[in-house]
């Protein structure tokens, strides 16, 4: 998914600070789900080189640090979610810069974005563990798992397609 566009015109005040943050916490969304896609291609790697342990120790040492950087983009999307709460604070009584949505509805589907990918990286490095310490016939079963833990799903998706066209990025 290519990144949101900007909006048209000179933002100032709330409304930038709100576009720039919803910017960033699309953007951040998208290198998770890089990290997820290249977590795929790392037990793909695991999978095909189950014979030589030492491909297999290096790719488990990569998904130890991918997940590392999982953290990292949960971290960048928990401090956006918090700056949009903080800007729903400040602006209650003022007119929200999205089509529909009041502050608080954009705050509240952020945090629920912001949840379900925390979960799943929690899941993913309950995952990553189970992977170093491993046997080799397990591996099969940890690939399904890192695919379809289920904390992000169409809703979740929809959801954030729903604040980008509410922030009038999409």
């Amino acid at each position: 998914m290519a990144s949101p566009r900007t909006s048209t015109g000179n933002l100032t005040g709330s409304a930038r600070v709100l576009n720039d943050m919803v910017v960033t916490f699309h953007n951040t969304v998208q290198n998770w789900k890089s990290c997820f896609v290249d977590g795929i291609k790392i037990i793909q790697n695991i999978q095909e080189s189950r014979e030589n342990e030492d491909v297999v120790e290096r790719n488990c040492e990569r998904m130890g640090k991918l997940v590392e950087t999982m953290q990292d983009h949960i971290t960048s999307l928990k401090e956006c979610s918090r700056k949009i709460y903080n800007l729903y604070l400040l602006n209650k009584s003022s007119s929200s810069p999205c089509y529909t949505w009041s502050y608080e509805k954009l705050a509240q589907a952020v945090q629920f974005i912001t949840n379900a990918y925390a979960e799943d990286t929690v899941f993913k490095e309950k995952i990553t563990q189970s992977l170093q310490k491993r046997s080799l016939q397990q591996i099969d079963i940890i690939a399904v798992f890192w695919v379809h833990s289920g904390h992000i799903n169409s809703r979740i998706d929809a959801s954030l397609e729903a604040v980008l066209k509410e922030c009038m990025l999409k």
